[in-house]
């Protein structure tokens, strides 16, 4: 009983001692706080009239208000020094849509930059005035490849949709050759561009829709083949049917399957493999926005599957607010 009366008068004594200090502090007059100054624009582009490269951005982003990168640093700040060392904090470009991250978004660098003024032209002339007006980026950051996924695809093209996704504070677009591109596939590169810009436009404003009225469509044929597993889990055909014996692409209103590589060594190296949602909406939307409904019936004649889905997904991306072709 001693014991415990000892601690209690410790515990009261050290409480007074600690509200005395609270109390003397919240009285003394603190200095408000003032702003730093130190905020700083980063996505600005200044001329250099001797550097073609450098010019071009510059130009770009004079027009449009867009700043453009090739690489994801944008700013090196020294902020202090730690033994005698600078201290430096770093300003980059995030591909991630969120400040807590997610997702694997896989990319390299743009290697080539001639390839920049003819690249912003065409975003300029062609892209951007096919946007929805509630649709601005604060920068974009130039790119050689881009993908979303665990493993590498193996045999994508500019129809398949992966030449742009947008990010948190930048949208990464994979630069192309355009001076070396004819009419046509400039237009089905733009389209490509564009859809990396829908699928996350559409996702935001309607998913149940894209749910409901587009993947549903693929998922009930796949329930009445392989009942067991949904089209869009992106796994390698191999786990699910003897080698070579999956059903054609067309029979689930899928434009092209997917290849991935697992493994060095064969099979595993080049395996076809399902699809997932994301994949079957870009190659749609990909469509949607390069072809006129005329153009992609001649395309795929006597496909009821893949007219179904271009039709639904070319009105979303008309009630979107995206220009559509023809």
């Amino acid at each position: 009983m001693k014991h415990h009366t000892i601690n209690i008068a410790v515990t009261r004594t050290l409480f007074y001692c600690l509200l005395a200090v609270v109390l003397a502090t919240s009285c003394r007059k603190e200095k408000m706080p003032e702003p730093s100054g130190e905020d700083e624009n980063y996505f600005v582009v200044q001329d250099d009239p001797n550097d073609p490269i450098q010019h071009a951005r510059y130009e770009f982003y004079k027009s449009t208000g867009i700043a453009s990168f090739y690489n994801d640093t944008i700013k090196k700040k020294q902020v202090g020094e730690i033994d005698g060392k600078p201290r430096y904090t770093y300003y980059t470009l995030s591909m991630v849509y969120g400040l807590t991250g997610g997702g694997y978004i896989s990319y390299k660098l743009l290697s080539d930059k001639k390839q920049i003024p003819a690249f912003l032209d065409l975003l300029k002339n062609n892209l951007l005035p096919r946007l929805p007006d509630a649709i601005h980026f604060p920068s974009i950051l130039m790119l050689d490849s881009i993908y979303d996924g665990g493993y590498p695809f193996l045999n994508i093209q500019i129809a398949d949709g992966w030449t742009s996704m947008q990010g948190f504070n930048t949208i990464g677009i994979c630069v192309k050759d355009v001076a070396a591109m004819s009419n046509d596939e400039k237009k089905m590169y733009v389209a490509s561009m564009l859809a990396g810009v829908a699928e996350k436009r559409l996702n935001d404003l309607d998913p149940e829709r894209l749910q409901d009225e587009f993947f549903s469509i693929s998922r009930a044929i796949s329930n009445s083949i392989i009942p067991t597993w949904d089209i869009y889990m992106g796994i390698a055909f191999m786990f699910v049917f003897p080698a070579g014996n999956q059903p054609d692409a067309h029979t689930f209103g899928i434009l092209k399957y997917p290849r991935v590589k697992l493994a060095e060594a064969p099979p595993m190296n080049d395996l076809v493999s399902m699809p997932r949602a994301t994949h079957d909406l870009r190659a749609f939307l990909t469509a949607a926005l390069c072809y006129t409904e005329e153009e992609f019936i001649n395309l795929y004649p006597n496909n009821a599957l893949y007219l179904k889905k271009f039709k639904i997904i070319r009105n979303m991306v008309q009630d979107a607010g995206f220009k559509l072709p023809g």
